[in-house]
């Protein structure tokens, strides 16, 4: 015994050292094979899934050592090599959360149980702890990778390389090089993919992503530029003054930490009396020594249920992320499950979230005794070769109305705050009402009042002239999410009591919208930062608000919302601060994720009733029928994986 106890040690001592003066290299090894963050992340989480695999294979191996250790002293030293090899991160732990965290847990006892199994001589069954122990390692392991590497992919949808201006050449380079002060270049139909200043070059520039207005921006030398806008026409160079290179690395590394690690606190409830019952376990254990003996006490320490506990309901937490992705459901926060259980309240932005931001004509108004077929045609032709929103529409339109268009030179547009498109010796204009007023056109007394009126409908109205008369305008307007209406009646049904709609946009419009879709209440000419104030408001009453949105002015609610859900093509800080991403952009998934949310409630709970009923049996075999550490670790195996089948039930469902 004593010779088994001293190569245990011998090996242990050894290959601790060995492994700490290694790890630091290793490190450094895996910082430099990437200067890429998502492959760093990737090579990161393989890592981890590779050494729990090689833990699992080895403690199979050394298991099947000890079948016929008995027959060869070699085998028997190598046997016990391996045991001391693949007991060491079970030592580690329970010495670390000895000495630096100043408690006892479940791995303390683990440890304890294996010493006894070697003074005892029952070197198979401690080797069937260590597999048991590495085999949920990396089972947790591989499901947290699987849910990790869907994270790191939606960060790989942002554009890898960009163009700088270096000594007068421009020059490819990875995002994540960029730097404040460099000279970013950036061409049409290219998103922006930083924060800057204009220091060369005009362009106009759609920020409906930004701002939410369909209007088209000119933005010329000393303009500001945001990330997440996209330069329609023209050629800019940009000195960079924000880049997203440390907030992407941030926004990873938290999104990884509160994801596929997130402990549900079902799951921390059940790890905290695990660990509180360590000391009591181990009273009980040396008050039953001198009836039991040393294989009863050794029984008793192995009902140590916190470790299945954390791996049965982490998996029951991962299980649930990966069916939430197969429904286009990306989960970057586990918290986001377990508050949607208790969700009452769901508030809705309504531009570019309940409408969809494509725009369509809903009026042509015509003045000076043009006809609307005319007004529209012109307007097309004007907008012809453009492809933002405004343009899509009017095009479309003109589609419908089957209306020919002739076929224009890019020299004959003129691009600035308005468009003017010369055909032969006629010209097109067209743009806002404050573009017509600084070309000094005559307004029609009627356009100012139609202004007016569209604007206060939440339409938006492009004024068209030809030559110098201004002879109609286009009045457009966003439309409604086609998934919407059965969306509303979907959460009702649900439970969810109070459901409305935040907009900036007037009075009217919005509270038509919160009319038509039977909404409870509508917020009107609202503010970014006041869209928090209504959050808080509601919480203060008491409610749970889940909120949905796809903007920068909706990021501050959505901090401070229980739940925050965007969409995918919403602003990258949109899409950073939701907990929640529909990667389809449809809306209709709401209802299915509350649907995942309450399954994963009621697993979690089961898992606890498994593993609790089970060590109860446990523990009653030991007194009742004299199990000793063999039937405890026996029985302890067939309530996990009892508890293991239960926790895989949702996905094998979905297979089948």
């Amino acid at each position: 015994m004593l010779i088994d106890i001293l190569i245990v040690s011998t090996i242990y001592m050894g290959v601790s050292l060995y492994k700490k003066s290694t790890s630091q290299k290793k490190k450094r090894v895996i910082k430099k094979q990437s200067s890429d963050i998502t492959t760093d992340m990737k090579l990161q989480i393989n890592t981890a899934q590779d050494k729990a695999k090689y833990y699992t294979k080895t403690s199979a191996i050394g298991m099947g050592m000890m079948l016929v250790h008995q027959f060869n002293p070699i085998f028997h030293i190598l046997s016990l090599g391996l045991l001391s090899y693949n007991s060491i991160p079970i030592f580690n732990s329970a010495k670390q959360s000895w000495f630096k965290e100043k408690k006892l847990t479940n791995n303390f006892l683990n440890s304890i149980v294996i010493m006894l199994c070697i003074v005892t001589k029952q070197f198979f069954v401690a080797s069937l702890i260590g597999l048991s122990y590495h085999l949920g390692i990396f089972l947790l392991e591989k499901a947290q990778g699987h849910s990790k590497k869907m994270l790191v992919d939606v960060y790989s949808w942002q554009p890898q390389f960009v163009w700088v201006l270096k000594d007068s050449v421009e020059i490819e380079i990875p995002l994540a090089e960029i730097k404040a002060g460099d000279i970013l270049i950036v061409h049409t139909g290219e998103a922006i993919p930083v924060d800057g200043t204009i220091v060369q070059g005009s362009a106009i520039i759609d920020e409906q992503a930004l701002t939410g207005e369909s209007q088209p921006i000119e933005k010329i030398v000393g303009n500001q530029v945001f990330a997440s806008t996209l330069l329609m026409s023209g050629s800019l160079q940009i000195a960079v003054k924000k880049t997203g290179r440390e907030t992407t690395i941030a926004e990873i590394g938290k999104i990884l930490n509160h994801s596929a690690e997130y402990k549900a606190q079902t799951q921390l409830n059940g790890e905290i009396w695990a660990d509180k019952a360590v000391v009591p376990q181990i009273g009980l254990a040396v008050i039953s020594w001198p009836a039991f003996g040393i294989n009863g006490m050794g029984g008793i320490l192995k009902q140590s249920f916190g470790n299945i506990i954390r791996i049965l309901v982490s998996l029951d937490t991962i299980n649930h992320l990966t069916i939430a992705s197969r429904n286009s459901i990306l989960i970057k926060h586990g918290q986001a499950l377990e508050n949607l259980g208790n969700i009452d309240t769901v508030l809705f932005d309504k531009t570019g979230t309940l409408t969809t931001g494509q725009l369509q004509v809903t009026k042509i108004i015509a003045y000076n005794h043009y006809d609307k077929s005319s007004i529209l045609r012109y307007a097309a032709i004007a907008e012809y070769k453009l492809n933002h929103p405004i343009a899509k529409a009017i095009l479309q339109k003109a589609a419908d109305e089957n209306l020919e268009l002739p076929k224009i030179a890019d020299n004959y547009y003129h691009i600035g705050y308005g468009i003017q498109v010369n055909i032969d010796q006629d010209s097109i204009y067209i743009g806002s009402l404050r573009f017509m007023q600084n070309k000094k056109f005559v307004i029609p007394a009627a356009l100012e009042q139609d202004h007016i009126t569209s604007h206060s409908d939440g339409c938006s109205l492009v004024v068209v002239a030809f030559n110098n008369d201004v002879i109609g305008a286009i009045e457009l307007k966003a439309s409604l999410r086609p998934e919407t209406m059965e969306l509303i009646s979907a959460l009702k049904q649900r439970g969810i009591n109070h459901i409305a709609v935040v907009s900036g946009d007037h009075q009217q419009p919005t509270q038509q919208l919160a009319k038509t879709l039977g909404l409870d209440d509508y917020f009107y000419d609202v503010l970014p930062h006041d869209k928090k104030k209504i959050v808080e408001a509601l919480q203060s009453k008491g409610r749970k608000v889940c909120f949905v949105g796809d903007g920068i002015n909706d990021t501050i609610a959505m901090q401070q919302a229980d739940v925050s859900i965007s969409l995918s093509g919403a602003t990258s800080i949109a899409i950073d601060t939701a907990q929640v991403i529909f990667t389809d952009g449809n809306l209709s998934h709401i209802p299915t994720l509350l649907d995942i949310a309450n399954s994963l409630d009621k697993k979690m709970h089961q898992t606890l009733w498994i593993t609790g009923a089970a060590t109860t049996v446990n523990v009653g075999c030991i007194y009742l029928f004299g199990f000793g550490i063999l039937g405890a670790v026996v029985l302890n195996h067939i309530g996990f994986f009892i508890g293991l089948g239960n926790t895989m039930l949702p996905l094998y469902k979905i297979k089948k």
